[in-house]
């Protein structure tokens, strides 16, 4: 498999900063891989607060008063696409950037010969 491929399937497909590690590009590939991690984490977190104060009842303790009403789930479910969608949209840029670039510096990068 010829370099670029490899890099691009690397960060396409692995994780976006694996192929500029591939290529040598420590900092770079550290970076992408920080940054879909932070980002990636925040969207949990946004979901996981969405969800908590969405089911559980304001001063329940106990967690069975849950309220897990499917029409209420149903809206959860677009809510929390509503409120994120930019967060997931710049997920899909930094990930697209990270395999483009991986795949155009791939050839940039001196490589032994076997």
């Amino acid at each position: 498999m010829n370099p670029p491929v490899k890099a691009a399937l690397l960060s396409g497909l692995a994780c976006p900063g694996m192929g500029q590690l591939y290529n040598k590009e420590r900092a770079k590939g550290a970076g992408l891989i920080v940054a879909i991690a932070a980002l990636l984490s925040w969207l949990m977190v946004r979901i996981f607060l969405l969800t908590y104060h969405t089911i559980l009842p304001e001063g329940a303790e106990d967690v069975a008063a849950l309220n897990l009403d499917p029409k209420l789930i149903a809206h959860l479910h677009n809510q929390a696409w509503a409120q994120n969608w930019w967060l997931l949209a710049v997920v899909m840029v930094v990930w697209v950037y990270a395999t483009v670039d991986a795949y155009v510096m791939a050839d940039k990068v001196p490589r032994a010969k076997a």
